[in-house]
């Protein structure tokens, strides 16, 4: 037990490490962009609690990580660093940063012409015209498609990936038993989950959906180059393209809270629908203050730095109250740095 023990031990404060080579470069960087746009990281600086309890919700992240993998819910092998990733992002943010920085002085929010965008398959919600991020072209690009995952990664100090793997073990519990369930990622980005859900799910049948045609045909060449079968289309989270009770199990990682009251309703709704009785739906998104109380001098500046137009919403339109609403049951939830993890089931 107590070598065990030590071998856990060892696995955490190595992961933590090699994090923390990765996070304090990647802070010190995203604060300078902070000062670049007018700004504070925080607006005013948050409180000696409010930064301690920042600091332990971020081990404990690390740690449930490495239990994860030592568990064998999913291989060590996820456990890496995105830093190739990232510096070759570096010197696309570099070119892009003046255009940024004006852009959120003047609080442009609109979105500049993408060629084709128009002609996709799926018409585009107003909602989603928005320059989130500050970016001109919002998630419509293949550029944003491209840089997405290095740039969440630096956005988040490298804890992105480990905040989305959270959704892994209980959608490997809801899977136990079940001969090649089928599980569909929802608004599933540059498909840097699917990809981990392929390694913690091999017989799974996957597929995935995403309002961005950029996205979507980036995420196809990133997951057939890493060998993973997936299907992968362009759909509007609203109106799925599945027939009533068809897939075991549903993710969807960070799609909540860029989305208006209403439109989170619709969403809920569908993921219901599609479930087979009995299917669960994992949910990976923002904190939000309720559950996370000492994270509210983050979470309030979240909005305004980073232009998430409707994520003040969502701090006040708690996640358990929206699915329970089109009639699902929550069945538990937790905290993961500044991520929440909500796990419901289709009775």
């Amino acid at each position: 037990m107590r070598s065990s023990l030590n071998a856990t031990s060892v696995a955490e404060l190595s992961w933590m490490g090699r994090q923390a080579s990765f996070a304090v470069p990647s802070a010190l960087l995203m604060r300078g962009v902070h000062l670049a746009m007018g700004a504070t990281s925080m607006g005013t600086r948050p409180s000696d609690d409010a930064i301690a309890a920042l600091r332990k919700s971020w081990v404990s992240l690390l740690r449930e990580d490495v239990k994860d993998a030592r568990d064998g819910i999913y291989p060590s092998s996820l456990l890496t660093l995105p830093t190739r990733d990232v510096l070759s992002l570096l010197p696309d943010l570099a070119a892009s940063l003046a255009k940024v920085v004006a852009r959120s002085r003047r609080g442009d929010f609109s979105v500049e012409a993408v060629d084709g965008v128009d002609a996709g398959p799926v018409p585009l919600p107003s909602y989603y015209r928005r320059a989130f991020h500050w970016q001109a072209d919002g998630w419509l690009s293949p550029r944003s498609a491209r840089v997405y995952e290095p740039s969440v990664e630096l956005l988040f100090a490298g804890a992105a990936a480990p905040m989305r793997r959270r959704a892994l073990r209980p959608l490997k519990q809801a899977l136990r038993g079940k001969h090649r369930p089928r599980v569909v990622d929802v608004a599933c980005g540059a498909g840097g989950f699917l990809a981990q859900l392929a390694v913690t799910a091999p017989e799974a049948r996957l597929s995935g959906f995403d309002l961005s045609a950029s996205y979507v045909a980036h995420a196809k060449q990133t997951l057939a180059k890493s060998g993973v079968v997936a299907e992968v289309a362009v759909e509007n989270a609203e109106a799925l393209p599945l027939r009533d009770g068809l897939v075991d199990a549903a993710t969807c990682v960070f799609l909540f809270h860029e989305l208006p009251r209403q439109a989170r309703r619709q969403v809920a709704s569908e993921l219901k629908r599609i479930l087979v009785p009995g299917g669960t739906v994992v949910i990976v998104d923002a904190a939000q203050q309720h559950a996370s109380p000492e994270l509210a001098p983050f979470l309030d500046a979240f909005a305004g730095s980073y232009h998430e137009p409707y994520f003040r919403s969502y701090q006040l339109d708690p996640l358990e109250d929206v699915l329970q609403d089109v009639g699902l049951t929550v069945t538990s939830t937790s905290t993961a740095f500044v991520s929440r993890v909500v796990v419901a089931r289709r009775l």
